[in-house]
């Protein structure tokens, strides 16, 4: 006698291989999507860091032209403060030696009154004395007169030579000044200039920070996608083993199917069982 149950059995083992078969796809479908999609988020995290690094190029060499403008504005400032040190000494020296002359000349006008003022005493001693001592102190007054004429001329060229050095004095005071302000605002663009670097270095920092996190999130998505693909290896090999199992099964129940078949056939007489 037939089983009736068993072709029914054989049907939904069949069923449910199929439908395994079909579950196994689908996934591997999802999975493969899943890869597609990691793959892509790999690619731009790769774009956005190449851009990163671009970005943080171009900065450090913004950086590197901003401090070779400095060191040229220090540079430029220190031959200024030269220069104005070479000229302060010229001046103190210009200074010093008028001022050496202004005394000896004042010494020689002094010795002159002295000499002058003793010879007037003399000559009022002597007055009293006859006319002969009146002709000289006379020609003694006209060659004090010329020596005094001279003597003003004297003090003309040095009070000329005075006024000379003081708007000397005063040229050199500008300059003092000018080279004054251009110092303070020399100071102002450095302090603006420092200011400006510690902005630039802060915001290296904060990119530097970005690249670090942007590069662990890689390092974790490396590792998701790399234990993903290990899993989705894991089960492309068991899907095939599951492939491969079911068709063996299959080829076992179709032998098993033909046997009945012609055990039917047989037990029939050789017909087709009905």
């Amino acid at each position: 006698m037939t089983n009736p149950g068993q072709p029914s059995s054989v049907e939904e083992r069949l069923n449910r291989l199929e439908n395994l078969v079909l579950n196994v796809g689908e996934t591997m479908l999802t999975q493969n999507n899943s890869f597609a999609t990691l793959t892509t988020i790999n690619e731009r995290l790769a774009e956005k860091t190449t851009d990163h690094d671009n970005t943080l190029a171009t900065l450090i060499e913004r950086l590197n032209e901003k401090t070779t403008d400095y060191d040229n504005t220090l540079a430029t400032l220190a031959a200024i403060n030269e220069r104005l040190a070479e000229k302060t000494t010229d001046h103190d020296n210009t200074l010093a030696t008028l001022t050496e002359r202004l005394a000896e000349k004042t010494s020689d006008y002094d010795n002159t009154l002295a000499t002058l003022t003793a010879i007037t005493q003399q000559l009022n001693e002597k007055t009293s004395g006859h006319d002969n001592t009146l002709a000289t102190l006379t020609a003694i007054t006209q060659q004090l007169n010329e020596k005094t004429s001279g003597h003003d001329n004297t003090l003309a060229t040095l009070t000329a030579i005075t006024q000379q050095l003081n708007e000397k004095t005063s040229g050199h005071d500008n300059t003092l000044a000018t080279l004054t302000a251009i110092t303070q605002q020399l100071n102002e663009k450095t302090s603006e200039h420092h200011n400006n670097i510690d902005v630039l270095v802060a915001n290296i920092i904060q990119l530097t920070e970005s690249v670090n996190d942007l590069k662990n999130t890689v390092d974790i998505q490396t590792i998701n996608i790399n234990s993903l693909s290990a899993e989705i290896a894991k089960i492309t090999e068991q899907a095939a083993q599951d492939r491969q199992q079911a068709a063996i099964d299959r080829q076992e129940w179709r032998n098993r199917i033909d046997q009945i078949l012609n055990y039917l056939r047989d037990r029939n007489g050789g017909s087709s069982p009905p």
